[in-house]
């Protein structure tokens, strides 16, 4: 038997390129049979004595484990392969060798047609196939999760095998889908790798995912998606200080980035679909240690999902600041992007191609919502073809739920932006249909901008609208800057509100008191803290401002707006501490 078992492993693992028998001959090793290890409820078959268990005691006398799926479990991987998920097979991987061991290498991999004889005994052959290989001997862990995704297209797989010259034995196989990279934040860390297999590099200083192009789409359309890469970090009280912030670097291809700590989001999720290398190796180049996993995975099926008419209905989850230099064309519509804040789920971002896109979506609402002299009706299409709205937007459920069933009721005519706007907040939860033509509020809001803008402004606009949003959706924000406004200046307040009344594009109703906290809050906001006084002394110059209020403009001249400086240090601070945000950033992903 001994003899017969080295053949067996001497053979299986050499480097032949096809399966083939020994002289033409099946060497039953066991009469196959149920084994204790099951899928989906449904037991493997054991090929050989040790199978049945899933356990090798003695690998001078038996080295490997041979199993064969049942022909549910055949077709459920052939389907699984053929999904925008794709499939793979995992299996966990106990050492249980007493001593440390010269050899504590096992090896995984795939088992097809050719590997099984008449009698379904195992054959004596081989697997060049590619296959899945880890060191226990450099690692501390004493069991790991091991997977191997399947190739789309080719023989179908049929079983699989696991090799160690030192005791170990197996549990939970799995079929799961696709996903390359690897995950130790939980107490048994996972391995994943692509169709062409590897081995495990426990240091994990690079991660290579480039073989996703053998697995995932590689392009944008109406019926593919690039896939998704999710990197966890290592829960920490120490986020450093406003203006040393601490910081995960790391390069993906042709691209060097940052993550800034947050005392609150460990898991961010980047977007092949945002870079411009989306199959590429990952390498960490600061704080490296912090970084606990690294996985590429299919976006969920709902991802592709439009309506009748093809409208994109479902956001993409990212990090605000993966949109600045997101390559348009991989964008699934031409007119616009749609993201999910991944902080923040309730909020929607839209970023579109042109302003006048833009208009035809909002302008009608932001006269509803906000223009003093129209809040509360529907303006004409005249005003969405020439009048200004805004250069970024912002809005909340409940006043958006209230321009629908407004339009509803007037039997108002909207545009066709409009109804798809209005389809995006029903599926996703933002506006609710009650089912009689009317609208109520769900939870959360949308912000955007367009590509027009230039980069300053867009990030301006990113950093306002932004800020909005979490005004809208967390009610400890919007007490924390209650406190603020209540304790501003009355000169400086003065002067803001002037402004807000004055100035052509903003024209707030002062008498909203919602709308003039959340504005107080944005604009002090919008920009980094040393530039708040600066941004509202050059206001307080214009000459339409000092023939509006010249006492106010000329104390927030003299003191060069230290109000504004001051209330705006105090919402930083705020907000960092809870989100690692700060005044003229609402991101922690930037591109270096």
């Amino acid at each position: 038997m001994k003899r017969l078992s080295k053949l067996i492993f001497t053979v299986l693992f050499s480097s032949a390129a096809i399966v083939t028998t020994a002289c033409g001959k099946t060497l039953k090793i066991f009469t196959p049979s149920p084994s204790s290890l099951e899928i989906n409820g449904e037991p493997i078959t054991a090929i050989n004595r040790e199978s049945m268990e899933g356990r090798i005691l003695k690998p001078e006398s038996e080295r490997s484990l041979f199993y064969k799926f049942t022909d549910n479990q055949v077709n459920q991987i052939q389907s699984m392969r053929k999904g925008k998920a794709g499939a793979s097979i995992r299996i966990t991987v106990y050492d249980d060798a007493d001593t440390q061991s010269t050899e504590k290498t096992v090896s995984f991999g795939f088992l097809y047609d050719g590997s099984f004889g008449e009698d379904e005994g195992y054959k004596n052959a081989t697997t060049s196939q590619p296959q899945v290989k880890a060191d226990f001997s450099r690692t501390v862990n004493s069991v790991i999760t091991l997977s191997l995704c399947v190739p789309k297209t080719g023989d179908a797989i049929k079983g699989f095998y696991v090799d160690g010259g030192f005791p170990f034995h197996i549990a939970k196989p799995e079929i799961s889908v696709a996903e390359i990279g690897w995950d130790a934040s939980e107490i048994v860390p996972l391995y994943c790798f692509g169709i062409k297999g590897g081995t495990v590099d426990f240091s994990q200083g690079l991660t290579n995912l480039s073989e996703g192009k053998n697995i995932f789409d590689t392009a944008v359309s109406k019926s593919t998606m690039l896939p998704k890469i999710e990197i966890k970090l290592a829960p920490t009280d120490n986020i450093g200080k406003i203006g040393n912030q601490v910081q995960v670097g790391f390069n993906y291809g042709s691209e060097s980035f940052v993550i800034r700590r947050s005392p609150v989001q460990n898991k961010f999720t980047i977007q092949a679909a945002g870079v411009k290398d989306p199959f590429s190796t990952m390498e960490f180049t600061e704080n490296a240690e912090s970084v606990k996993a690294v996985m590429m995975s299919a976006n969920p099926a709902e991802k592709y999902t439009v309506n009748d008419a093809g409208v994109t209905l479902e956001p993409l989850t990212t990090d605000l600041g993966m949109i600045y230099l997101w390559p348009k064309s991989t964008w699934r519509r031409a007119d616009y992007e749609l993201f999910r804040w991944e902080q923040f789920p309730d909020v929607l971002f839209f970023d579109f191609s042109r302003l006048s896109i833009q208009n035809e979506f909002f302008t009608r609402l932001a006269y509803f919502v906000e223009k003093n002299g129209y809040k509360g009706t529907l303006v004409s299409d005249y005003f969405v073809e020439n009048k200004h709205g805004y250069n970024a937007h912002d809005y909340k459920a409940d006043d958006m739920a209230r321009f629908f069933t407004t339009a509803y009721n007037e039997n108002f005519k909207l545009n066709n932006r409009e109804l798809i706007l209005r389809d995006i907040l029903l599926h996703n939860g933002i506006i609710l249909n009650n089912g009689d033509g009317t609208y109520s509020a769900g939870h959360g809001a949308v912000i955007s901008f367009a590509r027009e803008s230039s980069e300053h402004l867009r990030h301006q606009f990113m950093a306002h609208e932004s800020w909005h949003g979490i005004y809208f959706t967390v009610k400890e924000f919007r007490d924390f800057v209650d406190t603020v406004y209540d304790s501003f200046n009355p000169d400086a307040m003065s002067f803001l509100k002037t402004y807000f009344s004055v100035y052509p594009s903003l024209q707030y109703d002062l008498k909203d008191e919602y709308l003039i906290h959340n504005e107080f809050m944005a604009y002090l906001m919008q920009q980094a803290t040393k530039d708040a006084g600066s941004y509202f002394t050059t206001r307080a110059g214009w000459a339409s401002m000092r023939q509006a209020d010249s006492p106010s403009c000329a104390y927030v001249i003299q003191t060069k707006g230290k109000d504004f400086t001051d209330a705006a240090n105090e919402l930083a601070n705020f907000a960092f501490q809870n989100w690692g945000f700060t005044a003229g950033r609402t991101t922690l992903i930037s591109r270096e």
